[in-house]
């Protein structure tokens, strides 16, 4: 089925900077795509973390473990986390696959560690692991679902050792999944995936989903955080009220349920890691400044609004890609990179379609 093509023009959002102290307010900590690389970074205080996912690098039972001991050292009072594509020991499919010899790319100790879990065993103590469920933390509802789409279809032929399934196999299925939450209710939705079109661009097409894409515009939730697409990691948009996007937005097929004056929905991609991947870095230390500390946002306690984060306001205004798989245009700036994860977001008016060519997220 051909997508439908989306061209949504985001702006970086008009919000207070985070206090020392955060009164009235839930304070959420986000990161994604640390790929086992948690330890570095510097995880500033607050009430609830967040992690959407590619915890670990090669999905390995040890990884989760050390994982989920490095979050029980944290302060945080809670831990939600949502897999992605990289957590492999998390998937019910590919245990299975790995189990019964099909995929053969683990040590037989470590196909051993596998066939020791129970099917339910999502190996997390230390946190609400989100698998198309949802719940109430702090007053606020939180939805989480770890499918991923590559090159907008599910590849299990290459990529078997990967998460990319968690029981999907197309669009429909991750639509029916994620239809299980209350559209109503939810006021933070944390999902591996980008919303398709929107900052999801990778190897010059689309890595989003487009099930997550329209959920995001039933649940319209507060907050939207995601992660899988590097190199737009550490930023917080908002849709521009623009005539453009309303078009488009209208071309979908939601102005039924839904209007523009109702948008809400605060997107954070939160990928910790600036490039595309560590498989360079297997013989060598990896830079210290290829990994951005946590995104850190405010919401208050009584309308749910967000509020604060510790992202510059710049009124920066980043174009999304248009048609699913087609070539982007070489003539748009590439997000900007700096050492400073403060000001990661500093170049004003960027316009960005093009990020640096990756092999796979």
């Amino acid at each position: 089925m051909r997508t439908t093509p989306l061209s949504l023009t985001l702006t970086t959002p008009t919000l207070l900077p985070p206090s020392p102290s955060w009164p009235g307010c839930v304070r959420l900590v986000c990161m994604s795509d640390t790929h086992g690389r948690h330890r570095e970074l510097q995880v500033p205080p607050g009430d609830i973390l967040i992690h959407s996912g590619d915890f670990t690098n090669t999905g390995t039972f040890s990884e989760a473990q050390d994982f989920d001991d490095w979050l029980g050292s944290l302060p945080h009072r809670h831990k939600v986390v949502v897999p992605g594509n990289h957590d492999s020991v998390m998937d019910q499919e590919v245990r299975e696959l790995v189990r019964s010899g099909e995929v053969e790319v683990f040590s037989e100790e470590e196909v051993n560690k596998w066939r020791e879990l129970e099917d339910d065993d999502d190996l997390l103590a230390n946190a609400h692991v989100l698998i198309n469920r949802g719940l109430e933390l702090e007053g606020l509802t939180f939805f989480g679902s770890p499918h991923t789409m590559f090159n907008g279809v599910h590849d299990r032929s290459r990529y078997n050792r990967y998460a990319y399934s968690f029981g999907c196999t197309d669009e429909s299925d991750i639509a029916e999944y994620v239809a299980q939450s209350d559209y109503q209710d939810c006021h933070v939705l944390v999902t591996h995936s980008p919303p398709l079109g929107i900052a999801d661009v990778s190897s010059r097409s689309h890595r989003g989903s487009l099930a997550v894409r329209n959920a995001v515009f039933k649940m319209n939730p507060a907050l939207h955080v995601f992660g899988h697409v590097h190199p737009y990691g550490g930023n917080v948009f908002k849709l521009e009220n623009c005539q453009e996007n309303k078009e488009k937005i209208s071309a979908l097929g939601c102005s039924d349920d839904w209007s523009w004056s109702r948008l809400k929905t605060t997107f954070v991609n939160a990928a910790s890691l600036k490039v595309a991947g560590l498989s360079e870095y297997n013989n060598r230390p990896a830079p210290a400044d290829i990994f951005r500390q946590p995104v850190v946002i405010d919401i208050r306690r009584d309308t749910k609004d967000v509020v604060a984060s510790n992202k510059s306001s710049n009124h920066e205004k980043i174009h999304g890609s248009s048609i699913q798989g087609s070539a982007v245009s070489q003539n748009s700036s590439k997000p900007n990179r700096t050492n400073n994860p403060g000001v990661e977001n500093s170049t004003k008016n960027q316009k960005v379609q093009n990020v640096n060519e990756v092999k796979r997220n």
